[in-house]
């Protein structure tokens, strides 16, 4: 993987995560309009294969696959469209997309469980779904209760 792919992948998202890897082999580049860079977003899944192979075990397989990562540093996992396409959500790929702690998991690792899962998913007939497991920091939005009712919004110390 280049410096841009890792530092770039996910240009437009919240946090600035880190790419560690992917499970399209596809060459990839920064997409351009006009000279400027095009941000990335993320979009809930919608209808799609998916949600009834998450229900009929593929969620515990991911889990039982997460369990063997080396250190166990994830964070969360989520199933969502990323891309580029704002006017047809729908062509977006669906992507398992895998949250490890910054600078605990090796790219090595990262690409072992990308392609554990993957497989998995080719396993279940959802060739069209995409793994990824970028680095970021935990965040946790806490509120604090004050004198007379008065909340005070704050974070901890981590972030993604």
């Amino acid at each position: 993987m280049s410096a841009p792919e890792f530092e770039d992948y996910y240009y437009g998202l919240p946090g600035r995560p880190k790419l560690l890897a992917r499970s399209n082999t596809s060459p990839w580049t920064l997409p351009q309009i006009n000279g400027k860079a095009v941000r990335k977003s993320s979009w809930p899944i919608g209808r799609h294969p998916i949600e009834n192979k998450l229900e009929e075990g593929l969620r515990s397989d991911i889990m039982d696959i997460l369990s063997t990562m080396n250190p166990k540093k994830w964070i969360s996992v989520d199933c969502l469209r990323l891309g580029y396409n704002r006017e047809m959500v729908s062509k977006n790929p669906v992507v398992i997309l895998i949250t490890v702690e910054e600078d605990q998991v090796s790219p090595d690792e990262a690409r072992r469980i990308v392609g554990l899962i993957h497989q998995q998913c080719t396993l279940v007939k959802l060739q069209d779904v995409e793994v990824e497991i970028m680095e970021g920091r935990r965040r946790e939005e806490v509120e604090i209760m004050e004198g007379r009712g008065c909340r005070r919004r704050g974070s901890r110390e981590t972030e993604y």
